[in-house]
């Protein structure tokens, strides 16, 4: 199953959950930059193809890039007009990387709760 499609039915499971608008709408902004990076960067179309030193090379990936240098759709990069911010291209800070972390080990539990992945890899990440 494509990541895609995995990533849908995960915000079917939040929404059907009752999550709060700002959480489905981080949870869903986090994993389809992930995802299109993980295309994109490591032609990696399906989320059991997703490995700890994947995920590690995206953390690091944010921290080298900086603010608002990768979208998840080209029509928000359009919209948004990244290079006309004053933090474009700055630090992306700690908490925010966090935040992302936080997201990506909500969804893969959820993976392995439902066991789709044969093995947990956000388990070891900090």
């Amino acid at each position: 199953m494509s990541f895609d499609w995995q990533i849908d039915e995960f915000m079917v499971y939040c929404r059907s959950r009752q999550l709060r608008e700002k959480t489905l709408n981080s949870y869903e902004q986090t994993l389809r930059l992930f995802e299109r990076w993980c295309r994109e960067t490591m032609g990696i179309e399906t989320v059991d193809k997703v490995s700890e030193s994947v995920v590690r090379r995206y953390i690091n990936d944010l921290q080298e890039r900086g603010k608002y240098t990768f979208y998840s759709n080209d029509n928000k990069k359009a919209y948004n007009c990244p290079d006309r911010r004053r933090d474009f291209r700055k630090p992306v800070s700690i908490i925010t990387i966090n935040n992302y972390i936080r997201n990506l080990r909500v969804f893969f539990n959820w993976l392995d709760r439902d066991y789709l992945l044969k093995r947990n890899i956000i388990l070891y990440l900090p």
